[in-house]
């Protein structure tokens, strides 16, 4: 008996490329999956504050050092100068913050985009 099979070798050739290719895209798919999945996409913002490329738990430490500046102008006349604020949060807020980041997962990368 002889070989059951005789492929030519353009097509073992393709099969490999086929293969190599596939593999790259799951790879990729898997990169960009948990990128999202632990940061912030690119040009998000909280409260007005950007956040994007930020862990939940970074991003939590960027609102809280935030100082917050309560003045009122009119044009360029300053009428009001409060006293500046921080944000505050508790530990509770940080499985908020995860959920907006499973929130943002999208088949592709997004470049804009705001989670308040």
């Amino acid at each position: 008996m002889g070989k059951l099979t005789n492929h030519p070798k353009w097509f073992t050739k393709w099969r490999l490329i086929t293969t190599i290719v596939v593999m790259v895209m799951i790879l990729l798919h898997a990169g960009i999956s948990y990128y999202q999945a632990n940061y912030c996409n690119a040009n998000i913002t909280i409260n007005g504050i950007k956040v994007g490329g930020l862990t939940a738990v970074q991003a939590l430490q960027k609102l809280e050092t935030t100082v917050l500046k309560n003045e009122v102008y009119g044009g360029e006349q300053q009428f009001l100068d409060g006293e500046d604020t921080k944000m505050a949060f508790l530990d509770n807020d940080l499985p908020a913050v995860k959920k907006l980041l499973s929130r943002q997962k999208k088949p592709f990368l997004t470049l804009e985009g705001s989670l308040t």
